[in-house]
């Protein structure tokens, strides 16, 4: 299968799966996920703002609603630089309300994700009462407490994480977010990482850029 990475503009062979072999990215080969999607949408109308569907469900028509996708760019460096951008985009009420909906998600798996991180920096120390009751050695102890630890964290921030991906799925196809990714500047070294995320609301002092000044700009 011919693809192309949008980020370095690479072409190769590949599945769908494939990293582009220049620049090493997943998330930057998007030839065959366009064209499937472009196969499924030929009588549909193109998403706003270039045209009137919603972005995110590409089924209804955009309304006076809005959300906020933002992408992420960082390097191997820890706690270094990162390239971001905020973008504000018009959506369907329906769409609006699956991302307050995600928003709330997020708030409620938060603490769930921090109380399993103590509970693993803790589970050394009060490991006592598994080896009291189970009989186990400090390894085992200390073993099912990471354990316990991990579900603890991992679960909520895999439903979150799953329901990001569905609500990127057709927005990731759109040339709005190619565009605003291929924009950001590629982070220095062998290990980069790209992090996007639907938002419903931003802090006021956030510097968004509006979707249509991107249309203007094409």
């Amino acid at each position: 299968m011919k693809l192309r990475c949008t980020h370095c503009d690479g072409a190769f062979e590949g599945d769908e799966d494939a990293r582009c072999p220049k620049c090493l990215r997943r998330t930057s080969v998007v030839e065959a996920v366009e064209q499937k999607a472009s196969a499924r949408r030929v009588d549909q109308p193109a998403p706003w703002p270039a045209g009137t569907a919603c972005p995110l469900c590409l089924a209804r028509e955009v309304g006076d609603d809005v959300f906020h996708f933002e992408i992420a760019e960082s390097g191997p460096n820890i706690g270094g630089p990162a390239a971001s951008t905020t973008v504000r985009c018009r959506c369907c009420a329906e769409c609006r309300a699956r991302v307050v909906g995600l928003q709330r998600v997020r708030k409620v798996a938060l603490p769930f994700v921090l109380l399993g991180i103590v509970a693993w920096l803790a589970s050394p120390i009060a490991e006592a009462p598994l080896r009291a009751r189970l009989h186990l050695g400090f390894p085992a102890a200390f073993a099912v407490g990471t354990l316990i630890a991990l579900i603890v964290a991992g679960v909520p921030l895999f439903f979150v994480d799953r329901a990001q991906r569905v609500m990127r799925k057709s927005l990731e196809t759109s040339w709005l977010f190619q565009k605003v990714r291929a924009s950001l500047p590629a982070p220095d070294g062998l290990l980069q990482h790209e992090h996007g995320k639907v938002l419903a609301d931003v802090p006021p002092a956030a510097k968004v850029v509006d979707a249509s000044e991107i249309l203007s700009a094409r």
